[in-house]
């Protein structure tokens, strides 16, 4: 028979089972990243944490008199387990001296002790044994943004070491600039809905009868499935965005809508699941209005964002490049579909864990229709910080262990 203690085991074993984070490859930068340590000789206040300070208009400006200590170290697993890195870049976009542009040579290690603090500094990164050289690049072109690629994935790692070699600086003294570290690799994360409460959403336009933006982000017309732990959504047309697009009015053909959702707080973001329009009705066939092509574009506090539309049928443009919003892939496509009301909702769009309070949608292109596009919901993923669930039963099971002996 089982004690009430194995009971109580195994129901928190269960939870635990079911909290266990997933992987996700993740494009790492700004807080989830730490300078650990740096070449010394940096240039008064251009210190080594503001290449990772999510702000390409700030940089660090290392002058390398000892060339040993041009050694840049990083520390990926402040926020989640590693599981593997995949790249490093170095963003220079803020070149303000022509001659200091990208490293010309480095190479990339990493700490077989997992711990940079039992090594001397400056490091001895030919003699020990637990700097471990992960690739070697030379000849790196001078241009604004570069990945650098790693052949073989650092696996189970956190403290990623950068040995910069030479630069293509015109001028005597190798002096770096680098504005911004990001690094692409694997991590475990948990991902968790974002509460529609917490949102508000905005449009260029929107149709009539009511068709307003936030029909798009409340999720009143999804339905859970229980049996594949899915949500699909209906064809109620009354639980849909929909716009107006030319030729009436001041309305333009398709290209200048957008849609945005404000998160009311910087959110590091993880997904964007998109149902796209969904409307059925005897008789009709509204694919037309589907999305076609569509840019996602980011920001975080934006300096300059849409106005309000607050009025139907009426157009707000707004130009998101130029307003130095964040592009989060290229164009993206959705195909179009037969509405149903099993219709599941495109593939998620990774959003790589990027911070922002503002995430929108540009669209380019409907499936056809003349007069009107629109969207069923868009649902957002945040990235929260890895779950303590798994330590809570281990230290559990020693209680119950002990409890059970005694």
């Amino acid at each position: 028979m089982i004690s009430r203690f194995g009971i109580v085991l195994l129901v928190v074993v269960a939870m635990a089972i079911g909290s266990i984070p997933t992987a996700e490859a993740l494009t790492l930068s700004g807080p989830n990243l730490d300078v650990y340590a740096a070449g010394v000789n940096v240039h008064g206040t251009l210190t080594a944490d503001l290449m990772v300070d999510d702000d390409p208009g700030t940089f660090c400006l290392i002058q390398p008199a000892i060339p040993a200590q041009d050694f840049i170290i990083l520390d990926v697993g402040i926020t989640y387990p590693v599981d593997a890195i995949h790249s490093l870049t170095i963003d220079n976009r803020n070149n303000v001296t022509p001659s200091m542009g990208q490293p010309k040579d480095l190479r990339i290690y990493y700490f077989d002790d997992d711990d940079p603090s039992n090594n001397a500094n400056p490091w001895d990164i030919d003699g020990d044994a637990d700097i471990i050289l992960a690739q070697a690049y030379t000849g790196i072109p001078d241009v604004d943004i570069v990945t650098h690629q790693l052949t073989n994935p650092i696996l189970g790692k956190r403290y990623l070491g950068v040995k910069l070699d030479a630069t293509n600086e015109a001028t005597a003294g190798d002096s770096y600039q680098i504005a911004e570290l990001s690094v692409e690799a694997e991590v475990d994360v948990e991902m968790d809905w974002i509460n529609p409460e917490m949102l508000t959403a905005n449009a260029s336009s929107w149709g009539h009868d009511g068709r307003v933006p936030e029909l798009a982000i409340n999720g009143s017309g999804l339905i859970p499935v229980s049996e594949t732990g899915t949500w699909v959504h209906s064809t109620s047309a009354t639980s849909q965005w929909l716009s107006r697009i030319g030729p009436t009015g001041s309305h333009p053909a398709i290209e200048g809508q957008w849609f945005e959702i404000k998160l009311g707080e910087a959110t590091a973001l993880g997904e964007m699941k998109i149902w796209n329009n969904n409307e059925a009705k005897e008789g009709y066939d509204y694919t037309g209005r589907q999305v076609n092509d569509f840019k996602v574009w980011v920001a975080n506090d934006p300096t300059l964002e849409p106005a309000l539309n607050d009025t139907s049928e009426t157009f707000l443009p707004f130009d998101f490049e130029a307003a130095g919003w964040t592009q989060i892939g290229g164009v993206h496509s959705m195909d179009s579909h037969v509405a149903s009301n099993d219709y599941t909702g495109e593939t998620p769009i990774n959003l790589g864990g990027v911070t922002a309070t503002n995430v929108a949608i540009e669209i380019l292109s409907n499936h056809g229709d003349a007069n009107w596009l629109g969207l069923a919901e868009i649902q957002l993923t945040a990235v929260p910080e890895p779950s303590t669930i798994v330590f809570m039963v281990a230290g559990l099971f020693g209680l119950l262990v002990f409890r059970h002996r005694i």
